[in-house]
């Protein structure tokens, strides 16, 4: 059993410190609207800030990521109740740094631990609304006996927290993960912690313009030990700030902008060995999207993103030399998205863009698929803000 890439799983863990709370509910049109995340009022800010579940009740939500890959669809329940609400996802994603490099961690794994159940409840009090949420998932693995029997076991816990008014929002996330791989006499663990936070405030409000703060920050530490063997530990720190705007252009058209700057880090430091941090600093991420009402039934939208990052990556051997690598990029990625609505019903798609290029498969013969990613909303409670 042994730690394999290294710095690959160091930067993977970089770069998903911020998006475990962006995988759920209405992607689709969050990653049309040029993945604004935090930035967009949507239903899909429940897992940001759970007591948003009380603005969000009465919908089933279908996400669809894959064609024809049922692993990758997760369907999501909320229901209101008078002053509550709860919420219930089945095989919602798990996008989790920290169970990310757990893994990666190991020699080889049978079991793997991809999707879990998400458990969601908030109520109002007074002026403010309190949400909680537990997100659970888990796996085994058994085979052999004597000397050749092989153990597995994956668990992971996520424990959400969050107030939310008409002024600002505030969330929070534990995270607990656990590994346990056993061959014979030999073992292998993974665990630790780790804490995710982030907020907004609507500062002000002008002629419909919003204009907010935003905040987020986490950090986590993690073991991977191997009994009779060697000790890695792993430790993530990441924060950010911005501030979003969100403008109605017309009665048919919104624009949303987001502006952030954010450092994230990455260490591993194995005991009596190599000590490695991978840090990459944004400044600035930019976020663009723009949704516009074209007919009755039909709503437009088009996103884009670009981020400016420097990444530093610094290698230190036991007893030797710190070797330092520094990359500076640009990443820009712009979408297309369209959303439908039948009755209560909400259809979004993710365009396509290959499409205009190519055209249909029908003419192009180049298979060519029109969405590239579908949610479906039903509203059965009447319309929400």
């Amino acid at each position: 059993m042994r730690i394999l890439n290294y710095n690959k799983i160091l930067y993977s863990i970089v770069l998903s410190v911020f998006l475990i709370s962006f995988s759920f509910a209405s992607e689709t049109r969050v990653s049309t609207m040029g993945s604004n995340g935090i930035f967009l009022k949507d239903d899909s800010n429940v897992m940001l800030f759970p007591a948003r579940i009380m603005q969000y009740s009465d919908l089933v939500i279908s996400e669809l990521r894959t064609k024809k890959d049922n692993s990758s669809y997760t369907i999501g329940l909320h229901m209101g109740y008078d002053n509550m609400a709860s919420g219930l996802y089945i095989n919602a994603p798990i996008g989790s740094g920290l169970l990310s490099v757990g893994l990666s961690s190991f020699g080889g794994l049978t079991s793997t631990l991809n999707n879990g159940y998400v458990f969601m409840f908030g109520m109002g009090m007074n002026d403010m609304d309190v949400g909680f949420g537990l997100v659970t998932a888990g796996s085994g693995f058994e085979t052999g006996t004597g000397d050749t029997k092989t153990t597995e076991s994956l668990y992971y816990i996520g424990v959400l927290g969050g107030v939310s008014n008409d002024v600002m929002d505030l969330g929070a996330m534990i995270e607990l993960p656990s590994i346990t791989q056993e061959i014979g006499s030999g073992k292998a663990e993974y665990s630790g912690f780790g804490l995710n936070a982030q907020g907004r405030y609507f500062l002000m409000k002008r002629r419909g313009m919003s204009i907010f703060p935003v905040g987020r920050v986490s950090f986590g530490s993690t073991s991977f030990e191997v009994k009779d063997g060697g000790t890695t530990d792993y430790s993530t720190f990441s924060a950010a700030v911005g501030v979003g705007v969100e403008k109605p252009i017309n009665e048919d058209n919104t624009l949303v902008i987001g502006l952030e700057a954010s450092m994230s880090s990455a260490g591993r430091d194995i005991k009596d060995g190599t000590e490695s941090t991978t840090t990459v600093s944004t400044l600035p991420g930019i976020y663009v999207g723009v949704e516009s009402r074209i007919a009755s039934w039909l709503i437009g939208r088009v996103g884009a993103a670009q981020v400016n990052q420097q990444t530093v990556a610094e290698t230190t051997p036991d007893g030797g030399d710190k070797a330092e690598t520094t990359t500076n990029g640009s990443n820009v990625k712009v979408s297309l998205g369209l959303g439908m609505e039948f009755g209560n019903f909400l259809v979004d798609f993710a365009f396509n863009e290959g499409l205009l290029f190519d055209g249909p498969a029908v003419l192009s013969n180049t298979g060519e698929l029109l969405a590239s990613k579908i949610s479906v909303t039903y509203n059965f409670g009447g319309d929400n803000e």
